[in-house]
């Protein structure tokens, strides 16, 4: 749309002069050339002003000059009429013009302000949706941050219970070392005694068939002592029988007696060989029950042992689990931009 700049009644009446002083004929068309600005029908309404305030411009001009100056400005006027009339119409076209481009732009105008009124409304509802939003991000944060407070503290929580696993692991490693070492001990025991008991039982079997042989001896003592026996009551029964050869008789029985004496040391001698081969069979009882006791004792080590091994095993694995468990949360506190170790 053109935007006229206002003219005024001075600005008219000076051009005119100006015209009149160059021997031009001031009509609306110059004065608007020379203006470079107004309107024709607010030029033409000034110059019509100005004409009529200006009649004594003509007092001393002759009559038939006069004339035909009159004659002159009314064709002049007539031609400045038409000329008028037809920038006027133009005007009035072009201002028709200007005034429909006016209504398209305030068509357009009015539709950008219902555009803009929805997008208000659009952006007021963005609004409202962001403050619901803000809200909900606020709860969400404060949300996070009670469960980065919780998984802080269950990762102190977790510091703390892998501290006790691992203090509990070197207490059981620790008994573990003292079972290995008492197992170390029993077993060596274990071996001393099994060649103690195999020693023992060599012996025992020497001692068996020394035994035996005692007691073949034995036997054989008994017979000869039975022997002996029937001899001293047949030479008691000969010397009862034959007085008179007592001295005879009785020196026999001194003989069957001192042979009896004799037989009678052997099986006592025999006898404490027979009670030490005892004993030493009552020492290999012995040393059966304490290997059998040490063998219990191993059986009990070992399975403690497994124990240990089996406790040490759950408490490594759950430390491993806690290690999970910490780690998770580390890469959780991490994933949402905070740092664990930050107080």
């Amino acid at each position: 749309m053109s935007i006229r700049t206002s003219i005024t009644k001075t600005d008219v009446v000076t051009a005119a002069n100006a015209l009149l002083a160059e021997g031009v004929n001031p009509s609306a068309n110059k004065v608007r050339d020379m203006l470079k600005k107004g309107s024709f029908s607010t030029i033409q309404g000034y110059l019509e002003e100005w004409r009529q305030g200006s009649p004594t411009r003509l007092k001393d001009v002759p009559q038939d000059v006069q004339e035909y100056l009159v004659t002159i400005a009314a064709d002049l006027w007539e031609r400045a009429q038409e000329s008028a009339n037809a920038v006027i119409e133009g005007e009035r076209e072009e201002l028709r013009q200007e005034r429909a481009t006016l209504m398209k732009e305030v068509d357009k105008a009015l539709v950008k302000t219902e555009v803009i009124q929805e997008r208000v409304v659009e952006v007021e509802a963005e609004l409202k949706q962001a403050q619901r939003d803000s809200a909900r991000y606020r709860q969400e944060l404060a949300s996070a941050n009670n469960d980065v407070s919780t998984l802080r503290k269950e990762a102190q929580r977790a510091e703390e219970r892998m501290d006790e696993l691992e203090t509990t692991n070197e207490r059981l490693y620790r008994q573990m070392a003292e079972k290995d070492r008492s197992l170390a001990e029993i077993t060596a025991t274990e071996r001393t005694l099994r060649v103690s008991y195999e020693d023992a039982r060599e012996q025992n079997a020497r001692d068996r068939e020394a035994l035996a042989r005692v007691n073949q001896q034995l036997d054989h003592l008994a017979a000869a002592h039975r022997e002996t026996t029937q001899q001293r009551d047949d030479a008691v029964a000969a010397a009862s029988a034959a007085k008179e050869d007592q001295a005879g008789a009785l020196h026999r029985l001194d003989l069957v007696e001192q042979r009896h004496r004799d037989g009678q040391k052997r099986y006592d001698k025999l006898n404490k060989l027979y009670t030490e081969a005892m004993a030493k069979a009552a020492h290999i009882d012995t040393l059966t029950e304490q290997l059998s006791e040490v063998k219990a004792s191993t059986e009990t080590f070992q399975k403690e042992n497994n124990d240990l091994q089996r406790q040490y095993a759950e408490q490594t694995g759950q430390l491993n689990a806690l290690v999970t468990e910490l780690r998770h949360a580390q890469r959780t506190l991490y994933q949402r931009g905070i740092d664990p170790n930050q107080e």
